[in-house]
């Protein structure tokens, strides 16, 4: 067995997303900057226009005319290997600047990659993206419509390789709408044998054919020009292209003269060419190689991984294999990959018809073997630790997958490091590549959900159920996680070099309400003062309807962009608490040239805390110390200090400090360090920040130290600044070891009591139960179909949960309680609870059942994952045998063990 403890130490940049699970989950993982969605198309074009682009006038017209006829709709290109698919779809958007999508992209059959990549270009060519950021709910299925819709007419998409697109049910591929608005059209392409689902909107089919007389006139014109000597290939290339182009490459190469013999098709042309290569032991393994490799590869790389000589390896992709190969240049050197899908495929073993020759019966089983035979050995190549700029980081459950080693893939994400936290999900950490971790994550949940349903089908214990739980809590854990760490420590993380701005970005982007996203992203770029993150937190900023949440942004943000100082004020004459109104009035009153609003607004506070904040703003130190001395709260106290200390003269600092020796705790130590911060010129002896330091870290609560170790940073030398910051970022993230998100009377093996207010199936069954009680009359299913659509359409969240909380006892359909799921406010725990309790007791079906427990626990952090679990134990121990709350408790324990 591999041992995979203390691998991938290394760094990677990029993170694409697993494309080749069998279903994406879809989820509110926070808007994405549009320089991230929109996907670099000029290589492509460069590779496949790179002989130019000719005729094709009367596929166009067909193309101009369904746009011009139709209110709507999409218009198909159906077309066999190699005729020009491709081509004509990046001329278009080339050419016309239409949107476009193309299949052959890393991982482009991706649904979520597709959608981030065309609303990225709709957006940012119909202005759309405030800020540069893309609302992510314009990236998925549900939302990519409301997108369209706000396009003025027409709006013409292109979408390439249909048939290679992930499909999803009820949608076009990638998750395109079936419906389209009036005035958008999608022009796409697939191949022969493969049509998408058919459409409620207009759709039109035009087929292009390799031997199509206007098809191969415009080979034959292609050729004319860029080989006048080789006009007798058109016809024996059979009209294809890729065939043709090829050939072309091969004479170039002087491998191939234009009179030598060809195949009759390209199928043939791919075994006889294997016939002659078979002559080298070392193609097939490099070929086997490029076929599954992830992204372009360069020759020392593709040496490793396909066991072959360097040198060897060099000479094929520079000559025998360069007519079949794309190449990027890139960093690391020129990275080579397959040109075309239909070689892919080919190698990776079509099955032979039944009159097939048996020719082509040893070559299936010779490629499909070394197909496996490749993913395994690169598998076994990563696992030692080899880094490779970060490959095996985007792409190594793929290759575990495809040799069939889908129990090492759920051993490698199982697997721990000597301090018992995950090490596959340290060394993304380490790399600043979350996203992908989670992308592996849900390959191996999808794993298991297919066993899972396969079971279920068959009226079989699904055993798997509980291990597809299981990754649900370690996704739910990696969002509690993100949510733990303090926007201020973000901001800290960034300033002491220890977090870069981009993996900070990213980190804010993953947070699951605009809110927390706006705040962190607001806190970030006060710190850094960049401009693009600034468009970030402002664009998340008109997403947050409360005043308070949303001058918080604007606040941080005035000082980078003083415009803002009035939409800031109208902001605080709205806030109702008085220590928020103060608070807001203390950081805005530097940026007002006129402070007659604010003292009126000043005058209005009654709390000593309030009013010390204010006065505080309006620099009347006198009259805010006093205030202070008559604050009860310790914190409350210390904070006005500081807010007090950068304004206080020498006299009066004196007396600040007999205010702070009032305060105990953790308290004190941030009012002295404001205090000696503030009077850094005046005291430059170190004493009171070592003493503040030495305080600090010896904070028993692991997130008061994390708070009290970020205050002091700043006024640290840089290797003890460096020290604290990482200290800090380790007590966020600690164990808890109250066990909070654990729920009380579950009476699963091992779990201890919680200290928050238990979320359970008997606290969920009671609410739940009193309000049957309190209703009279049920409403009958048309009636609830309408009251559940007016719940869903309530913008205020508060009133939402309370309509729908109403109406969950009387839901009985699984449609009926999947609407509820999806209206139900991110992470509101006692809902959710109550949705997947009914569903417990009403949904027959253990499939439907099973799909609203899924929905359900994407909703939220561990404490709202583990809840829900709790509701759902009875359906879920008579779906997963009767050890399944064992079970259950294991995995709880597993996730608690790397994140408590």
């Amino acid at each position: 067995m591999t041992e995979y403890r203390s691998v991938f130490k290394g760094t990677a940049d990029t993170v694409l997303q697993a494309g080749y699970v069998r279903t994406v989950r879809f989820d509110a993982s926070g808007d994405v900057p549009v320089d991230e969605a929109v996907r670099d198309l000029a290589p492509l074009f460069a590779d496949v226009l790179a002989g130019g682009f000719t005729g094709r006038r009367w596929l166009i017209e067909q193309i101009d005319r369904f746009v011009a006829e139709q209110p709507c709709g999409y218009l198909w290109v159906e077309g066999d290997a190699g005729v020009g698919k491709t081509a004509l779809a990046a001329h278009l958007v080339e050419e016309r600047g239409w949107a476009g999508h193309f299949s052959r992209l890393t991982l482009g059959g991706s649904a979520r990659v597709a959608l981030r990549n065309l609303a990225g270009q709709i957006a940012r060519d119909h202005d759309l993206a405030r800020g540069g950021l893309l609302p992510e709910r314009w990236c998925t299925p549900e939302g990519f419509p409301g997108l369209l819709s706000k396009i003025t007419p027409p709006l013409v998409l292109v979408v390439d390789g249909a048939d290679e697109a992930e499909q999803m049910a009820g949608a076009q591929p990638w998750g395109l709408p079936m419906e389209l608005p009036h005035g958008v059209f999608v022009v796409g392409t697939y191949r022969t044998g493969s049509p998408p689902p058919r459409s409620t909107a207009p759709a039109s089919v035009v087929r292009l054919s390799a031997s199509d007389p206007r098809n191969v006139a415009d080979v034959a014109e292609h050729v004319a020009q860029v080989r006048p000597d080789a006009a007798e290939l058109v016809e024996r290339c059979g009209g294809v292209w890729v065939y043709l182009r090829y050939v072309l490459n091969e004479i170039q190469q002087g491998t191939r003269t234009t009179a030598g013999p060809l195949p009759k098709d390209l199928f043939r042309y791919y075994v006889d060419t294997l016939e002659r290569w078979s002559r080298t032991d070392a193609l097939l393994p490099l070929l086997a190689t490029l076929g599954v490799a992830g992204e372009p590869v360069d020759a020392g790389t593709l040496a490793a991984l396909s066991d072959v000589d360097e040198r060897a390896v060099r000479e094929h992709v520079h000559r025998t294999l360069r007519p079949f190969l794309g190449a990027v240049d890139g960093q690391a050197g020129r990275g080579f990959a397959l040109y075309h899908a239909s070689l892919r495929e080919f190698l990776a073993g079509v099955r032979p018809g039944d009159e097939s020759p048996e020719q082509d019966w040893k070559w299936w089983d010779v490629l499909r073997s070394a197909t496996i035979a490749a993913h395994d050995r690169i598998a076994e190549h990563y696992l030692t630790g080899t880094v490779d700029d970060g490959y095996p980081l985007r792409h190594l459950a793929r290759h575990l997958v495809g040799a069939g080693r889908d129990e090492d893939l759920h051993r490698l994400l199982r697997a721990d490091d000597e301090s018992g936290r995950p090490e596959w999900f340290a060394a993304h950490d380490r790399a600043g590549t979350v996203d992908g971790f989670l992308s592996d994550i849900a390959v191996a949940r999808d794993l298991r959900a297919w066993t899972t349903d396969q079971a279920l089908a068959e009226n079989q214990p699904a055993l798997t159920l509980c291990d597809e739980l299981f990754y649900d809590l370690v996704t739910a854990s990696v969002t509690s996680r993100t949510n733990a760490i303090p926007a201020e420590l973000v901001a800290a993380l960034v300033a002491g070099g220890l977090w870069t701005q981009a993996r900070a970005v990213a980190h804010a982007l993953r947070l699951p309400t605009a809110t927390a996203r706006a705040h962190v992203l607001a806190v970030l770029a006060a710190e850094t003062g960049d401009d693009d993150v600034l468009d970030l937190a402002l664009a998340q900023a008109e997403q947050v309807t409360a005043p308070y949440p949303r001058a918080e942004v604007l606040l941080k943000l005035v000082p980078h962009r003083r415009s803002l100082v009035p939409e800031a004020l109208r902001t605080i004459t709205d806030i109702t608490g008085e220590h928020e109104r103060a608070g807001a009035i203390a950081d805005l009153a530097p940026w007002l040239s006129d402070l007659g609003t604010a003292r009126t607004l000043a005058e209005d506070l009654t709390s000593p805390h309030a009013r010390a904040r204010a006065l505080t703003a309006l620099d009347d130190q006198t009259g805010a110390l006093q205030a202070i001395r008559a604050i009860s709260g310790e914190q409350d106290r210390a904070e006005a200090l500081a807010a007090l200390a950068p304004r206080l003269s020498d006299p009066q600092f004196a007396e600040a400090l007999a205010v702070a020796d009032t305060i105990t705790g953790h308290h004190r130590v941030a009012a002295v360090a404001a205090l000696t911060q503030a009077d850094a010129l005046t005291t430059p002896d170190p004493t009171p920040v070592r003493e503040a330091l030495e305080a600090a870290s010896a904070i028993t609560d692991p997130h008061d130290r994390a708070e009290a170790l970020t205050r002091l940073a700043p006024m640290l030398p840089i290797a003890q600044r460096r020290e604290a910051l990482a200290e800090a970022l380790a007590a966020a993230t600690a164990p808890d070891d109250g066990g909070r998100d654990l729920p009380a009377r579950l009476d699963w093996p091992g779990l201890t009591a919680t200290r928050n207010r238990p979320i359970t199936l008997t606290t969920v069954s009671t609410y739940v139960g009193t309000h049957r009680r309190q209703k009279a009359v049920v409403p009958q299913r048309d009636q609830l179909d309408s009251l559940l659509a007016d719940a869903a359409a309530a913008t205020d969240n508060r009133s939402r949960s309370r309509a729908l909380t109403k109406l969950v006892p009387h839901l009985s359909a699984p449609a009926q309680l999947a609407e509820a799921l999806a209206a139900t406010p991110y992470g509101d725990r006692d809902l959710l609870c109550a949705v997947v309790q009914r569903a417990g007791d009403v949904v027959a079906d253990d499939k439907a059942f099973v799909a609203l427990l899924r929905h359900a626990l994407n909703s939220g952090g561990r404490v709202t994952c583990t809840a829900i679990l709790a509701a759902a134990l009875p359906r879920i121990e008579g779906l997963a045998g009767d050890d399944a709350a064992e079970r259950l408790a294991a995995a709880l324990h597993d996730v608690h063990r790397w994140w408590p």
